[in-house]
């Protein structure tokens, strides 16, 4: 049996069908949250890249559009404080 013949005619059955492919992904995803609580976005990471590759032969196809993550608004830099003043030592007094 040719394993290689058998693995490019895997990849081509998969490339023509990516969007079945991507079901099947989610499908299995769902599953594994099941199984594996607590572990969802590490499986969601896998599910996408999964669904990112590109089963043709051409690796990653590009990610689908991801709405923007919004950042929170940047701190602004403190005033600057002046330096701390050192405590005069008293001197003893004069005899």
């Amino acid at each position: 049996m040719d394993f290689g013949a058998m693995a490019g005619k895997a990849k081509d059955l998969l490339g023509k069908n990516d969007d079945k492919v991507d079901q099947a992904m989610d499908k299995a995803g769902e599953f594994a949250k099941g199984k594996f609580a607590g572990h969802e976005g590490q499986i969601d990471g896998l599910v996408q890249k999964g669904k990112d590759y590109d089963f043709s032969g051409g690796g990653q196809r590009p990610p689908a559009e991801q709405p923007p993550v919004e950042q929170p608004p940047a701190e602004q830099p403190h005033a600057a404080q002046p330096p701390a003043q050192q405590p005069h030592a008293e001197q003893p007094p004069a005899q």
